[in-house]
């Protein structure tokens, strides 16, 4: 979402009735059963005017799959959305047990898309220098979003036993990394701010991970400007890692809950109505 705009990305992975309800197995995966990628279907990606809520470009792409949004912007009358694309569905399938214990190799395009306002033509570019690469759970400072910035954070080879978190700047696609060490599986990291800070990259990463070599989970604070830890603390046990990480500041300290409630509405919103002109 930018200033004045939601864009929705509308990939070619459809709702296929017939295969849900008549040729799949009562036993395969709900994901499995009602959506297929159709690599048949161009995707389409959806622009909403944010002040009335109009539909006002719908723009066919070559067909793709979308699993994170990075951030977009506004910048000299184009529309700048980055995020993490795939050429097909295969990186949900990757993620079975089974599969995972062969750590996931994600083939992923952190992807630019560039969107004209004057003509409503769009075009997609990488944003990393090696194209594809092992890399999900993106994430960046939250103060940025729908603004100009430089700095995204992701997990790299997420799940092998030499997983690190990546620091790009997406302007330059230079990179740095953080490495917790042979056999520690880091998860989504989380970007804290320093109080007052100034700069895009002037705070911490928090993050949580398995520690193979000592059975427990382990939670490492990482200084976000040079990408080396500051602190690491271990459970006792292991905690399996789930889809998503959230940080939760003191309640009294956060005024921003009224904006991301109607940051959420906004988007809720946009989606129906991009739902509605598929239907149209």
């Amino acid at each position: 979402m930018t200033k004045n705009y939601i864009i929705i990305p509308g990939t070619s992975m459809m709702l296929d009735y017939c295969d849900a309800f008549v040729y799949s197995s009562p036993g395969d995966p709900m994901f499995k059963r009602l959506w297929k990628f159709k690599n048949e279907l161009k995707s389409k990606v959806y622009v909403v005017r944010k002040s009335n809520m109009e539909v006002v470009a719908a723009m066919e792409i070559d067909p793709m799959f979308v699993t994170h949004q990075l951030n977009a912007y506004e910048k000299d009358g184009m529309i700048m959305a980055d995020m993490l694309v795939y050429d097909n569905e295969r990186v949900y399938y990757d993620l079975k047990v089974q599969d995972m214990y062969n750590g996931t190799n994600f083939v992923t395009d952190i992807a630019r898309l560039v969107i004209d306002t004057s003509n409503w033509n769009i075009t997609r570019q990488h944003l990393t220098t090696d194209y594809p690469v092992n890399a999900e759970f993106s994430q960046v400072n939250n103060a940025f979003h729908g603004k100009e910035y430089k700095y995204a954070y992701l997990v790299m080879d997420a799940l092998h036993e030499n997983s690190t978190i990546l620091k790009l700047n997406v302007d330059t696609k230079e990179e740095l990394r953080y490495d917790p060490g042979f056999g520690h599986m880091p998860w989504e990291p989380i970007f804290i701010p320093r109080p007052g800070a100034t700069v895009e990259d002037d705070g911490l990463l928090i993050l949580n991970g398995i520690s193979v070599p000592d059975n427990t989970t382990f939670v490492a604070l990482v200084d976000a400007k040079t990408m080396t830890e500051t602190a690491r603390f271990h459970a006792p046990t292991i905690i399996p890692v789930g889809i998503h990480n959230r940080f939760y500041p003191d309640p009294s300290h956060d005024d921003t809950s009224s904006g991301a409630t109607q940051t959420l509405q906004s988007i809720v919103l946009a989606t129906l109505i991009a739902l509605m002109t598929l239907l149209i």
